[in-house]
């Protein structure tokens, strides 16, 4: 390519969309920048927690006889089956469940001690807390974008436009929260309160210091410190705090507090404090967004700058998305580095994740017996295919409070499949200066089905695809442009074209509403 010349030739753009025909070898440089405020009021939403639920009764877990089994709740915690246990260096010999030791010691002493045994409540009921929080977010966007044309020949435009996001400003506010106590968990807190009072009285008393020998004696002692001391490895101790209102009693047991601040918190933590924790009201970032290339092909009449053009000109259209914008960290990596910020709940993502394709059509018509007026139309048709993220870990989505369990039971990435859009826009143009001044209208509706999602968990796959859900808007834009890029007009050497803009979501359902502002700067050069 020789030296680069500025083009002179009348060319007449077509507004209102970012690929804009060019003729054979010539290119367009455009920089915009714009400030756009986006506010959605998500309303009251529902969750539940089915992770503390387990902890309670858990019936997911059954050993080979499709018996509840599970030696992390409440239900049946003497199906432990203890083999060796060491204790102040001596070894000592069970080779049974703890229920059945506990039962032999009753028949051998005639003792009514608890053995721990299944409990007399509904197995057919799920118990855990259930909950709703009211949600609002907003985010404050400032970019740049950079968008170079070429034309491969006068009916084939190319395009990329890379965007620059200065900052990425995310508010999100959780308020009204609040969560209800367990029904049906009564028994299982009465048993164990109950168990651990009359363990803890016999132990206390001369009948236990006359069993004979102490292997006897230290089992026992065993058996009570495995359930009812804060360090057991099977402890139950924090049912005493927690009731059947865990989160209203705050939570106390390890399992339920991130490691990340239990140091911070104590013994125990609050709701608020978890929520303050998996949803910072402020996070913030910046860098480059997804790129995206695409091209134009005349399918029908003359290009729209032409000396011989038609009334109508219709483009076959064609884009790829490349995900160039940040997405989620790993959150096993998160908090590795005690002195910073960056981890996964204080991210913000402003990239789709995704490889999207478009397929589209873009006309315009000129009016009969108009000449400085036109109207257009455009038709897109979005798709992707599925790829593989990191776990988004997050307090009601997870069903537990603890991101280790979370990450166990959804896993450490899932396939996201966004769902596919279709774009509908109209508008029209009209010079109120020809070839000085011209005004822009637009209207554009865009629909988007429901993204899936799979993981471990159908239930997370499930709760993240609601709330996803089907997403539609309505978009009005206006824009002025004024044009120094037609040779017989031009004032001075530099051809350019340079435009402001205001737009704003009419209608938003289950997306963001916004008022963008921006403004751009376009100039012409062709290659020899």
């Amino acid at each position: 390519m020789k030296n680069l010349t500025f083009i002179i030739f009348a060319m007449t753009l077509i507004a209102a969309q970012s690929f804009q025909p060019l003729p054979n070898n010539v290119f367009r440089f455009s920089i915009d920048k714009g400030s756009s405020n986006y506010n959605w009021d998500k309303g009251q939403k529902q969750f539940s927690l089915e992770g503390i639920g387990k902890m309670y009764f858990d019936p997911f877990t059954h050993n080979d006889s499709v018996r509840f089994s599970s030696n992390f709740d409440l239900y049946n915690v003497g199906s432990l089956y203890v083999d060796k246990i060491i204790i102040d260096a001596d070894t000592f010999s069970i080779n049974s469940t703890v229920e059945e030791w506990m039962e032999e010691l009753n028949y051998d002493f005639n003792l009514s001690l608890p053995v721990f045994e299944s409990q007399n409540i509904d197995t057919n009921s799920f118990m855990f807390p259930k909950g709703s929080f009211y949600e609002k977010r907003s985010k404050t966007i400032e970019s740049r974008t950079l968008r170079i044309d070429y034309g491969f020949s006068n009916e084939v435009t190319f395009n990329i436009s890379i965007p620059y996001i200065d900052l990425f400003l995310n508010d999100q506010s959780l308020s009204n929260i609040s969560v209800s106590s367990i029904k049906g968990v009564q028994p299982l807190i009465d048993y164990h309160q109950n168990s651990k009072s009359v363990l803890k009285n016999f132990i206390d008393s001369e009948a236990f210091i006359d069993l004979p020998g102490d292997s006897i004696e230290k089992i026992l002692q065993y058996v009570y410190d495995l359930y009812y001391t804060k360090e057991g490895d099977y402890s139950v101790s924090w049912i005493q705090h927690a009731q059947d209102d865990p989160i209203g009693n705050d939570l106390v047991h390890k399992s339920l507090i991130p490691s990340e601040i239990r140091s911070e918190e104590g013994d125990y933590i609050s709701l608020d404090s978890l929520v303050n924790w998996y949803y910072p009201n402020i996070k913030s970032g910046s860098g480059i967004g997804d790129v995206d290339i695409g091209l134009n092909i005349l399918l029908k009449g003359d290009p729209p700058w032409s000396s011989q053009k038609s009334t109508e000109s219709i483009y076959g259209q064609f884009f790829l998305s490349i995900p160039f914008g940040r997405t989620l960290s790993s959150f096993k990596n998160s908090f590795a580095d005690d002195n910073s910020k960056r981890n996964q709940l204080n991210e913000v993502v402003f990239g789709k994740s995704v490889y999207r394709w478009t397929i589209g059509f873009l006309g315009v018509r000129y009016p009969k017996g108009q000449s400085l007026a036109k109207v257009f139309y455009q038709g897109k048709y979005k798709f992707s295919l599925p790829t593989t993220l990191n776990t988004p870990i997050r307090l009601f989505s997870g069903g537990h409070t603890h991101p280790d369990s979370i990450l166990k039971m959804v896993g450490n990435t899932y396939k996201y499949d966004m769902g596919d859009g279709l774009l509908i826009k109209a508008g029209g143009e009209y010079e109120i200066s020809k070839n000085r001044a011209r005004i822009l209208g637009e209207l554009s509706s865009y629909y988007r089905g429901s993204d899936k999602y799979l993981s471990k968990s159908a239930r997370w796959d499930k709760y993240m695809e609601q709330q996803s859900g089907v997403v539609s808007n309505l978009d009005f834009k206006m824009e002025l442009w004024l044009i120094n890029s037609v040779s017989v007009n031009r004032i001075g050497p530099l051809s350019f074209d340079a435009y402001f803009g205001y737009k704003e979501r009419l209608v938003a359902n289950n997306t963001y509403g916004n008022k963008y502002f921006y403004f751009g700067f376009s100039t012409f050069y062709q290659g020899w």
